[in-house]
């Protein structure tokens, strides 16, 4: 059985961001990060649990898992619970692992 994909609402204001940003430059390229980033998130439906675990995120209740994406420079924020992924967020993968650590707290 495939899981259930929930995107949050700040994941989907991150998806907007960063359209918005891109597509300032390139429709093209801000059409190939979205499209990307909702390939490989579909990806999870089967396989859950295919992303690593964040690292800088270990300390959390909730275990958090890092899928990444378009040419490995964002991250798509994610936990497993029963059968469902909850999509929190897609965060720069230059972004310091403390600004991360506070996005989820």
């Amino acid at each position: 059985m495939d899981c259930k994909i929930i995107w949050t609402p700040d994941a989907r204001e991150d998806l907007r961001e960063i359209y918005a940003y891109y597509s300032e430059k390139s429709r093209t390229v801000a059409n190939g990060i979205i499209s990307d980033i909702n390939i490989k998130t579909r990806l999870l439906e089967k396989q859950p649990c295919m992303a690593p675990i964040e690292s800088s995120l270990e300390d959390n209740l909730k275990t958090y898992r890092a899928l990444l994406v378009y040419k490995l420079k964002f991250k798509v924020l994610y936990y497993v619970q029963d059968e469902e992924i909850h999509i929190m967020g897609i965060v720069n993968c230059k972004q310091s692992p403390e600004k991360i650590k506070r996005r989820l707290s």
